[in-house]
């Protein structure tokens, strides 16, 4: 009989652990964002500080964490959309790799 090896799936919470240790050590804070009242919150706020000209920016990102290949609800898409007509920038990231390609984007 042959031997099957069972595959791992992936969870968003395995993406989440991740992607936050890694902004962590570019000098990112993540706290995790909760709101019982209101199902369609964020998972993350990712903020820090950037040296300028002028003192310290701040840069603040939220962001939902997706199991591979999953989409956000539609209540998830309200409040994202609802955020960036604010003018916060709102990742939803669904793999580890595309986290690392962002929080790239967003350093020195």
């Amino acid at each position: 009989m042959p031997i099957v090896k069972k595959t791992r799936t992936v969870r968003e919470s395995d993406i989440e652990k991740k992607v936050c240790k890694h902004a962590q050590s570019l000098g990112w804070i993540t706290p995790k964002f909760k709101s019982p009242m209101n199902r369609g919150v964020l998972d993350r706020i990712f903020m820090r500080g950037r040296p300028g000209e002028n003192g310290v920016t701040p840069q603040l990102v939220y962001v939902e964490f997706k199991a591979p290949g999953k989409k956000p609800t539609d209540q998830q898409d309200t409040v994202h959309k609802q955020y960036r007509e604010m003018g916060f920038p709102v990742w939803v990231i669904d793999n580890a790799d595309e986290g690392y390609f962002l929080l790239a984007m967003h350093s020195d």
